[in-house]
């Protein structure tokens, strides 16, 4: 399993896009675009732990996650459906698990 704790991007992730922040969705995506291709290529999963940064924006959750379906670079079935699926979740949130999983849902590309 590969496993990616969020705080090693930053503990206050903010912002949509790169102008907006360093430590934005869309910088944070090409880091999470890498951890998946790793994974594909050695037949593994993520896991990404969202538990120990300072909260995480609505927004911020839905270009990270939902952006790698719209923007085409994964399918929703290979982050969520496959088994076993490639990518998941530590966190003591539910709420954040249910509002990425409905932004991958509904990301249209």
């Amino acid at each position: 399993m590969i496993t990616y704790d969020l705080k090693d991007f930053s503990v206050t992730p903010f912002g949509r896009y790169k102008t907006d922040s360093p430590y934005s969705a869309e910088a944070f995506r090409e880091i999470l675009i890498l951890k998946l291709n790793e994974a594909i290529e050695q037949e593994d999963v993520v896991t990404i732990i969202l538990d120990n940064v300072y909260g995480l924006g609505s927004s911020f959750l839905e270009e990270s996650f939902g952006g790698l379906v719209r923007k085409g670079y994964f399918t929703k079935d290979q982050l969520l459906s496959s088994s076993p699926r490639l990518l998941n979740f530590e966190t003591e949130h539910d709420f954040y698990l249910e509002e990425i999983e409905e932004y991958i849902n509904t990301a249209r590309t």
